[in-house]
């Protein structure tokens, strides 16, 4: 079976990424300059910010996922996300208002400390999953995953997509970004919706 293409390679997602970064900083130079711009009838800056920076991609969810390395969670339903993309042998980083963290799977329960948040292996699962709070941000994501309400994804767009460079937004179904119609022709993150990442997860190996 044919590999996908890698990062830098033609036809790989992440290259055709690497020009919308491009004009996404072009965007958010403008975005200073037009504080008081607005992208449609009352929206606020947010969501003009949103529409410069959201784009469609080409690539399948599941070709987005086959290709991905890193992934970054804001928020999410239960812990069998981020236990699904780790045995799919992705990096996975976490958000939550204290900071960011990174994932794992522990074989042993890890002694309680400060900065450690761990959750034991329901039935069937191996392995105790464990998020260990980092001093800094990752410096770069492929993807990033988000479970929160819809309108905070201008925010996300903006604080976590974009400054850390993600090929993707995915969003938790049945959450839908409702502007991204309107935004076929910017120059940001794929969106993907009405995809589930642990079914896909679970079948990346298979």
């Amino acid at each position: 079976m044919a590999q996908a293409p890698r990062r830098g390679e033609p036809g790989s997602v992440f290259r055709r990424c690497a020009v919308r970064r491009v004009r996404v900083r072009r965007w958010r130079r403008r975005l200073a300059a037009a504080s008081s711009a607005r992208c449609f009838v009352d929206a606020p800056v947010a969501a003009f910010a949103a529409c410069q920076l959201v784009g469609w991609g080409v690539a399948t969810p599941q070709q987005i996922l086959e290709q991905a390395r890193t992934v970054l969670l804001v928020d999410w339903p239960s812990p069998a996300v981020p236990r699904a993309l780790l045995e799919a042998r992705l990096a996975v980083f976490g958000f939550a208002p204290g900071g960011y963290s990174r994932a794992e799977l522990a074989a042993q329960p890890p002694a309680p400390r400060d900065g450690l948040v761990s959750f034991s292996p329901e039935r069937d699962e191996v392995g105790h999953l464990v998020f260990h709070h980092l001093d800094r941000r990752p410096e770069q994501v492929d993807i990033v995953y988000v479970h929160r309400p819809a309108g905070e994804l201008p925010g996300i767009l903006l604080t976590h997509a974009v400054p850390l460079h993600a090929a993707a937004l995915w969003l938790q179904p049945p959450l839908r970004f409702a502007d991204a119609r309107w935004l076929a022709e910017s120059s940001g993150p794929a969106i993907v919706e009405d995809s589930d990442i642990v079914e896909l997860a679970r079948g990346r190996w298979r």
